[in-house]
């Protein structure tokens, strides 16, 4: 498997602690278990994240992944148009949780995807 901006062996560790259940969201939790410095945990959940974005996933705020294509399809269409126009190019997750953020304060609600 081969990410665009990652080098072999970073993939292939944030591959494997992906299939182990870690996700980008974790990095306190991979400080402990890891006994990482906070910039090290930075980094891998950034690894993280591009193993969620190459997948098509992302984390909602209850830690569970969803399908990203299916979250957007089910986004507000002007709060989704007026998050891309503030953010313009980032991760799948950076947009998903600013989103979320959006549809909140819209709709006083967390966005769901079930």
């Amino acid at each position: 498997m081969e990410f665009k901006y990652l080098p072999a062996d970073r993939a292939d560790n944030a591959l494997a602690l992906h299939d182990g259940g870690w996700r980008s969201t974790d990095k306190d939790m991979l400080m402990h278990e890891y006994d990482l410095t906070e910039e090290q945990a930075e980094e891998l959940c950034g690894d993280l994240e591009a193993v969620e974005d190459y997948l098509g996933k992302v984390v909602d705020e209850d830690g569970y992944e969803v399908n990203y294509e299916g979250a957007v399809a089910l986004m507000d269409d002007e709060i989704r148009e007026a998050v891309h126009f503030k953010l313009g190019s980032c991760s799948n997750q950076a947009f998903y949780n600013a989103y979320c953020e959006e549809h909140f304060k819209k709709y006083g609600e967390h966005f769901e995807v079930n």
